[in-house]
């Protein structure tokens, strides 16, 4: 089955939230987010930090600290997002590693060339403006 990670699911849950609150101006702690959406707090923490280095969001300290999202969003791709935090995308280990053990007798490394670069071509086509509406 071809699903997002955990990771990206949590990830676009934290942008949609903090987009939709942004124009109050108030940050979320991981612990609110993941209280609002039953999410593993621990997990989610992680991949909030994660965001951070990324420059998805800005974290603050403090009582009144939390995390706000960045614009950096509106020039995003939902592909580039995928990639800055999963790393390259690929139906299949051969797609990624350069040492296949049966590409030389393979009979659908062609037709799953195609898939995946239409895969990559449609999420590199969705702007994550568009998902954290």
């Amino acid at each position: 089955m071809l699903k997002i990670t955990k990771k990206i699911e949590y990830a676009l849950i934290v942008l949609r939230h903090l987009n939709e609150h942004k124009e109050n101006g108030a940050s979320y702690s991981a612990k609110e987010i993941s209280s609002l959406y039953y999410l593993p707090l621990e997990n989610l923490a992680k991949t909030m930090q994660n965001l951070v280095k990324l420059n998805y969001l800005t974290s603050f300290k403090g009582s009144k600290g939390g995390y706000r999202i960045n614009e950096k969003l509106d020039d995003t791709s939902l592909g580039d997002f995928v990639e800055s935090l999963e790393g390259p995308i690929g139906l299949v280990d051969c797609m990624l590693e350069k040492n296949c053990l049966v590409e030389e007798n393979c009979n659908i490394k062609s037709p799953i060339i195609r898939v995946n670069d239409n895969l990559k071509y449609a999420l590199s086509s969705i702007p994550m403006s568009d998902i954290v509406k």
